[in-house]
């Protein structure tokens, strides 16, 4: 059965726009991807800038390398790092299984509570029968990510006092070669103390030995939270980078879908064009043959 014409058109037109939004969204995450990333390597020099900290303070006092707390064992606090907007394939869905994976007990309460970022994973970690503790939005842009950190913080704090958090776990999914993400486990609290040991024993890389004038135990606790911050900002760009690497590849795909329909209905609409021309031909041929008929 021939495909009626203006069905055809509107079909047409309907591709045309969504070929256009495919092609914006994939613009949006372009960028957004770079001004991630950027936000990524920015934090590297005040990152090395932590770890000579640490360094300076352990080469005067290297019994504070073995920090208090439990490696294993004692409550533990997962923080998911997701998206609150879709289009992303099965980004949400890998980091779930992952974290369900890597840390089994989460869902079992009461041995361990969960925070998440993003309404979207939220959902589906709800869904799953783990109960979320606490939900965040996921910051807008790279200026909002220092805001969902100290909520993060301060989140972590009231855990501790509260809930006797001992353990504090970050999974949070990030862009890899050959894949368009691949979840990551970062073991954010206690501070893993081989690190610690690595970077007490590490050369200076300068012959003017450093010093420093606070008392030890205030300078650990500020390069304490320095690190916090440092990890948590990392781990928030490089999800928020990720994801939209997700999102790009997906959008590359529907449009190359809808490139194909639009082929299609192309050919359809053609083939249709031609049979009503061809169908109008035929009847004034015939309405001719008819006038010119002395018999009709």
């Amino acid at each position: 059965m021939t495909a009626d014409l203006d069905t055809l058109r509107r079909a047409l037109r309907t591709a045309g726009d969504l070929r256009s939004v495919a092609r914006t969204m994939k613009a949006l995450a372009a960028a957004n991807i770079r001004q991630y990333q950027r936000a990524a390597q920015s934090l590297a020099g005040f990152q090395r800038t932590v770890e000579h900290g640490f360094q300076i303070l352990l080469r005067s006092r290297p019994e504070l390398a073995e920090m208090d707390g439990p490696a294993h064992g004692g409550r533990l606090a997962l923080i998911l790092l997701g998206s609150d907007q879709g289009m992303c394939g099965a980004f949400n869905e890998q980091l779930l299984n992952f974290a369900r994976t890597e840390l089994p007990e989460i869902g079992r309460e009461p041995a361990a509570i969960v925070g998440v970022v993003g309404s979207r994973l939220c959902d589906l970690v709800e869904g799953s029968g783990i109960s979320v503790t606490a939900r965040m939005l996921q910051p807008e842009s790279v200026a909002g990510i220092t805001s969902v950190i100290q909520d993060l913080v301060l989140l972590g704090l009231d855990w501790r006092e509260q809930h006797g958090v001992a353990r504090v776990v970050i999974c949070h999914n990030r862009t890899a070669a050959g894949a368009l993400h691949r979840p990551r486990r970062v073991d954010l609290l206690p501070i893993d103390s081989r690190w610690l040991r690595r970077l007490r024993d590490r050369p200076w890389p300068t012959r003017a030995l450093p010093t420093f004038t606070m008392e030890p135990r205030a300078l650990l606790s500020s390069l304490v939270r320095q690190y916090l911050f440092v990890v948590l900002y990392l781990s928030m760009a490089e999800s928020m980078a990720s994801e939209n690497a997700s999102r790009l590849a997906a959008m590359q795909a529907a449009e190359h879908n809808i490139d194909e329909r639009l082929d299609e209905l192309g050919l359809l609409f053609h083939q249709a064009s031609q049979t009503a021309v061809t169908a109008e031909l035929l009847d004034i041929v015939g309405g001719f043959e008819v006038l010119g008929d002395p018999d009709a």
